[in-house]
């Protein structure tokens, strides 16, 4: 057997140097239908298939709320009393999500938190962890030691930190030493006790912590993010002691024989308990009966906790649809280019049967020498994808958050890798290796070398294969380009939406006070010189600070009583709302519907007042004037005054309605803002220097985490969007070229077994515009074939894409018809190719051609 295989392996080497421009074409195009799917395979593993890199991942569950246990958050207290009282859990821990950090490294010749004079903090990530963080997960120490309960007892009283693996090669160079060091983290000095094994990340898919640091020391980083409340609490004051916060992710590790629904239910008796106890002194029980009418659910865990599943999952499924649709088309064009080989080695195929060649043998032959070709293809693609899956991570950076995943190649990448080529050696090399040992001897070994070109019955049974090939190459091109143009007509449509603020000549700046521990007289202050010092910038006309930026995908939303309004029935009276400096309004450039904006004489100790947007207005006060009603947040109805109502404006996101939003003044709901927004007379991008020096010179040690312009902001928030659009045209492109390839090909192929035909029919007086027009027709039936089987492929693939669209529908007839034009076009430029070959034939030569 192995000396069969080395002389068949052999016998095809020599096949394919004799053969090389088939050879070369069919490699590249298996290379570049393989790469890219198996690119996208690599991302789709670590979004959605990979397990986490745990002890025994299947044992785990996340606990949430009904409707979204993936974002679903609870108290300290009520975790601390689970984690205690729990029979079904072997563990129970709690995280945070990635929060932002500046991290000073420290004096190795000072004490703790001492560093070097001037030395600018880093920004890093890092995450608030339970002190069973790691041995709840089942992961060691790659240096040091990892964090234990003891570390996570009394609030502030172990400032430790474990560090990330990547965190430790960037910043301390793999230097064991760094065990034992000590780092400034948000002004606090923390020692560093150990390093985190290499790949592992935490639960949360996508995220990459830098640092991993006890739940206890929350308000020594001053950790605000990712939060809720029901009740009036005093956010200063340490979180863990508070259970009308609720802000921990809870993944629990089954104990040995329980199944998760039980553990459900058992957490779900235990949530309402504590409820029960932490509600029960309360005047108000409307928070207890919340609580009490509340399910929770309990999700597997095992491939960790992501956000992007939900959100991309049919953004990844659309692309790995195109490139296997992609790698399809490229098979075809190699099934095309083996049945043209197969049919010019008739003649050796009979010769090998005639003399006792058994098929079988025959067809192990032909499957080796297209194995070789898929594994060349393959090798290549590998490389391929290699290359581009940083690339695909780049374009996957959806949403305005980072994006961090490990696409690196695995066994799990190799094997989709291998199988890929293994079902293409048998989808598209055995049936023309079937063919081309289903032979007539007789008439084969009679016909002589004509048959080859004159074509018998048999030779004519293999053109319908090819044909048929090529049309579905057309339709599924044509798919490609439809989607593509139906992706980049709904970006043209997010792109000229209105926004209802003004995008041109403004400049964001994301920088993070609440990291200084500023008082909030403080914080005043600041704002008042930093204001004051941007405004006075040549070229500046306004500038403004607010809580978020917009489209940034972060809100705050609360809940709100209008004096005068009867709620209707389970109705959930929440708004978002917006903490903002005067000048806001005209900043932005969001118009005023009536009323006024916000301004200086809404001061600390003033009436409070708000600024609506219409959204609201028109909720609580249909066909009247909001200007002077009054509303309340929590239980109150009248503390704030409506002084204006503003135009809506989408600052969340571009799909989607328009929340109710409420606009404050600072100086009477002092916040930290996160957003300095900056009007500019001309291109703001020349200022972004300037306002850098100039921050540091106002406030040195007020991180500031980006700087760029409106526009730039609105193309992250459709970032997914265009992800999507770009490589579907990538396809697309990539699709109509293989399909040019394969049509060119069977009509090339088509012309030189006709070339006796042909010159049959000008001996007789054809005209040369005749055979021009013979040829030229069957290409533009093919393609015409081909226009209607894609057009069938949209309609049915128009659900998978509906969600994905913006302003348009999946049959939108402009995009139908220009995608429909284009294959026209390249399917008439490639038909013609062939037509004009075999319109220049000399009639002589061609009768005596074999």
């Amino acid at each position: 057997m192995l000396e069969t295989l080395g002389k068949d392996l052999r016998f095809a080497l020599r096949m394919m140097g004799k053969g090389r421009a088939v050879t070369a074409v069919a490699v590249l195009s298996l290379a570049l239908g393989l790469g890219g799917v198996t690119a996208l395979f690599s991302l789709i593993d670590a979004v959605m298939l990979r397990r986490l890199p745990v002890r025994e991942p299947h044992r785990l569950v996340v606990f949430g709320l009904m409707g979204g246990p993936n974002d679903s958050r609870f108290s300290y207290p009520l975790y601390d009393r689970a984690r205690r009282r729990g029979q079904t859990l072997s563990q129970l821990i709690a995280f945070t999500r990635d929060t932002r950090l500046m991290v000073r490294a420290a004096d190795a010749g000072s004490g703790a938190g001492a560093h070097h004079a001037g030395q600018p903090a880093e920004r890093a990530t890092g995450q608030l962890v339970s002190g069973n963080y790691f041995s709840g997960l089942g992961v060691g120490a790659a240096a040091g030691r990892t964090l234990t309960p003891d570390d996570d007892r009394v609030p502030g009283g172990h400032p430790v930190a474990v560090l990330s693996y990547g965190c430790w090669q960037r910043r301390f160079g793999s230097d064991s030493a760094a065990v034992g060091r000590s780092v400034t983290i948000n002004g606090f000095p923390f020692t560093i006790v150990g390093v985190a094994p290499r790949g592992f990340f935490g639960v949360q898919v996508g995220s990459s912590p830098d640092f991993f640091l006890p739940i206890m020391m929350q308000k020594d980083i001053r950790y605000r993010g990712n939060a809720s409340t029901n009740a009036d609490v005093d956010v200063d004051k340490p979180w863990v002691l508070e259970p009308h916060i609720s802000w921990l992710n809870l993944v629990g590790r089954l104990a040995p024989g329980v199944e998760a629904p039980r553990a459900r239910a058992e957490f779900e008796v235990l949530f309402h308990q504590l409820s029960s106890d932490f509600f029960g002194a309360e005047p108000d029980k409307d928070p207890l009966q919340e609580a009490l009418r509340t399910r929770l659910t309990a999700a597997p865990a095992d491939r960790g906790i992501s956000r992007l599943r939900g959100e991309h999952g049919q953004h990844l499924l659309i692309l790995m649809c195109g490139a296997v649709l992609v790698l399809l088309i490229a098979c075809a064009n190699i099934a095309n280019l083996l049945l043209a080989r197969a049919a010019g080695r008739r003649k050796e195929i009979a010769i090998r049967l005639s003399i006792g060649a058994a098929r079988g043998r025959l067809v192990r032959q032909l499957l080796t020498e297209s194995l070789l070709l898929a594994g060349a293809g393959a090798a290549c693609g590998l490389l391929l994808a290699f290359w581009g899956r940083r690339l695909l991570l780049e374009l996957a950076a959806i949403g305005p958050g980072a994006l961090s995943l490990d696409a690196g190649l695995n066994l799990r990448m190799l094997g989709f890798a291998a199988a890929a080529c293994v079902a293409t050696v048998l989808l598209f090399g055995l049936v023309p290796a079937l063919q081309a040992t289903r032979v007539e001897l007789g008439s084969t070994l009679k016909e002589g070398g004509r048959a080859v070109h004159g074509g018998g019955a048999s030779e004519r049974s293999r053109l319908p294969l090819g044909k048929a090939l090529v049309i579905v190459q057309v339709g599924l091109s044509l798919l490609l380009l439809i989607g593509a143009g139906l992706f980049m007509r709904s970006i043209e449509n997010l792109e000229r939406l209105s926004t209802g603020f003004s995008r041109e000549n403004l400049l964001l700046v994301r920088i993070n006070p609440r990291l200084l521990g500023m008082t909030d007289p403080q914080l005043t202050g600041l704002y008042q010189r930093l204001l004051e010092r941007v405004t006075a910038l040549p070229g500046v006309r306004s500038a403004s600070l607010s809580l978020y930026p917009p489209l940034s995908g972060s809100r705050r939303t609360s809940s709100v009583q209008v004096a005068g309004y009867l709620p209707r029935r389970n109705e959930e009276q929440e708004v978002q709302e917006m903490t903002v400096t005067p000048g806001y309004f005209a900043t932005v450039g969001m118009r005023l519907a009536e009323g006024r904006e916000i301004g200086p004489q809404d001061r600390t100790g003033a009436a409070k007042v708000a600024v609506v947007n219409e959204t609201m207005a028109r909720h609580y006060f249909p066909g009247r004037s909001a200007v002077g009603r009054r509303f309340g947040f929590g239980k109150r109805t009248d503390e704030i005054e409506i002084v204006g109502v503003v135009r809506d404006a989408k600052l969340n996101s571009l799909r989607g309605e328009t929340p109710m939003t409420v606009f404050r003044p600072v100086a009477q709901a002092i916040d930290a803002l996160e957003d300095l927004e900056v009007r500019t007379a001309a291109d703001p991008g020349t200022l972004a220097g300037q306002l850098r020096v100039l921050i540091q010179q106002v406030e040195p040690n007020l991180p500031i985490d980006k700087i760029g312009t409106a526009e730039e902001q609105v193309g992250r928030s459709i970032s997914g969007e265009l992800a999507v659009a770009r490589l579907t045209s990538l396809f697309g492109t990539l699709a109509l070229v293989l399909a040019a390839i394969g049509l060119y090909g069977v009509m090339s192929y088509g012309v030189a077994r006709r070339t006796n035909e042909i010159g049959l029919r000008m001996a007789l007086g054809a005209q040369r515009g005749t055979v021009l027009g013979l040829v030229f027709r069957e290409a533009m039936w093919l393609t015409a074939a081909g226009i209607v089987v894609g057009l069938a492929f949209a309609l049915a693939a128009a659900p998978l894409a509906k969600s994905l669209l913006f302003g348009l529908t999946a049959g939108d007839p402009p995009t139908l018809g220009l995608a429909t034009c284009v294959l026209l076009v390249i399917a008439a430029l490639t038909g013609l190719l062939p037509a004009q070959r075999a319109a220049s034939v000399n009639p002589m030569i061609a009768l005596r051609s074999e």
